[in-house]
């Protein structure tokens, strides 16, 4: 029960993160991000999509 509740949020968190790298690259195509360094914040927030991919992937084991 633990895992299967994990696994949604987990799909949820990563669905939030592809909602974010959207996010950053139509604010750099509408010219809002004024100096924000993206790449560094590209950088983390694929960090972090990676993390979560591999979380699916270990908690998906456990269900098998």
């Amino acid at each position: 029960l633990f895992a299967g509740d994990s696994l949604v949020r987990l799909k949820k968190a990563r669905g939030h993160l592809h909602d974010a790298l959207s996010g950053l690259k139509a604010a750099e195509c509408d010219g809002l991000l004024g100096g924000v360094r993206l790449d560094e914040i590209d950088a983390e927030v694929r960090a972090i999509l990676a993390a979560v991919e591999a979380l699916i992937t270990e908690v998906r084991g456990v269900l098998e």
